[in-house]
Protein backbone atom coordinates (compact mmCIF):
# COMPACT_ATOMS: atom_id res chain seq x y z
CA UNK A 1 0.00 0.00 0.00
CA UNK A 2 1.04 3.54 -0.56
CA UNK A 3 2.99 5.68 1.87
CA UNK A 4 0.59 8.54 2.61
CA UNK A 5 1.90 12.07 2.64
CA UNK A 6 -0.16 13.29 5.58
CA UNK A 7 -0.07 16.96 6.27
CA UNK A 8 -0.31 18.12 2.66
CA UNK A 9 -3.90 19.28 3.21
CA UNK A 10 -6.21 19.72 6.15
CA UNK A 11 -8.55 17.17 4.52
CA UNK A 12 -5.99 14.46 5.28
CA UNK A 13 -6.94 14.09 8.94
CA UNK A 14 -10.29 12.47 8.06
CA UNK A 15 -8.98 10.05 5.41
CA UNK A 16 -9.45 6.33 6.11
CA UNK A 17 -8.57 4.89 2.70
CA UNK A 18 -5.27 2.98 2.74
CA UNK A 19 -4.62 3.85 -0.92
CA UNK A 20 -4.93 7.62 -0.52
CA UNK A 21 -1.67 9.50 -1.11
CA UNK A 22 -2.49 13.21 -1.10
CA UNK A 23 -4.94 15.90 -2.12
CA UNK A 24 -4.56 19.46 -3.35
CA UNK A 25 -7.72 21.44 -2.64
CA UNK A 26 -6.55 24.41 -4.73
CA UNK A 27 -6.29 22.18 -7.83
CA UNK A 28 -9.30 20.01 -6.83
CA UNK A 29 -7.07 16.94 -7.13
CA UNK A 30 -6.86 13.63 -5.27
CA UNK A 31 -3.90 11.28 -5.72
CA UNK A 32 -4.32 7.57 -4.96
CA UNK A 33 -2.23 4.45 -5.35
CA UNK A 34 -2.67 2.95 -8.81
CA UNK A 35 -3.73 -0.56 -9.80
CA UNK A 36 -0.27 -1.46 -11.11
CA UNK A 37 3.06 -1.42 -9.28
CA UNK A 38 4.66 2.03 -9.11
CA UNK A 39 1.58 3.83 -10.51
CA UNK A 40 -0.73 6.53 -9.17
CA UNK A 41 -4.26 7.60 -10.01
CA UNK A 42 -4.95 11.29 -10.28
CA UNK A 43 -8.54 12.49 -9.89
CA UNK A 44 -9.13 16.07 -10.92
CA UNK A 45 -12.55 17.64 -10.41
CA UNK A 46 -14.10 20.57 -12.26
CA UNK A 47 -15.73 22.05 -9.17
CA UNK A 48 -14.63 22.32 -5.58
CA UNK A 49 -17.96 20.95 -4.38
CA UNK A 50 -17.40 17.75 -6.37
CA UNK A 51 -13.91 17.39 -4.92
CA UNK A 52 -15.19 17.83 -1.36
CA UNK A 53 -18.11 15.46 -1.86
CA UNK A 54 -15.83 12.73 -3.22
CA UNK A 55 -13.35 13.16 -0.37
CA UNK A 56 -16.15 12.90 2.22
CA UNK A 57 -17.93 9.98 0.57
CA UNK A 58 -15.03 7.76 -0.48
CA UNK A 59 -11.73 8.83 1.08
CA UNK A 60 -13.13 9.61 4.51
CA UNK A 61 -15.97 7.12 4.92
CA UNK A 62 -16.93 4.46 2.38
CA UNK A 63 -13.58 3.81 0.78
CA UNK A 64 -14.40 0.12 0.28
CA UNK A 65 -17.12 1.13 -2.20
CA UNK A 66 -14.68 3.27 -4.21
CA UNK A 67 -13.83 1.70 -7.56
CA UNK A 68 -10.26 2.99 -7.40
CA UNK A 69 -9.77 1.49 -3.95
CA UNK A 70 -11.16 -1.89 -5.01
CA UNK A 71 -8.91 -1.97 -8.06
CA UNK A 72 -5.82 -1.11 -6.03
CA UNK A 73 -6.77 -3.75 -3.43
CA UNK A 74 -6.79 -6.46 -6.11
CA UNK A 75 -3.12 -5.72 -6.77
CA UNK A 76 -2.26 -6.66 -3.19
CA UNK A 77 -4.44 -9.76 -3.16
CA UNK A 78 -2.70 -11.34 -6.16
Amino acid sequence: MSQPSYGTAYDDVDVLCPFYIASVRKDRTIVCEGPLPRTKNLLRFRRGEEFSAYMRRYCDRSYKSCEICRTAQKKWEE
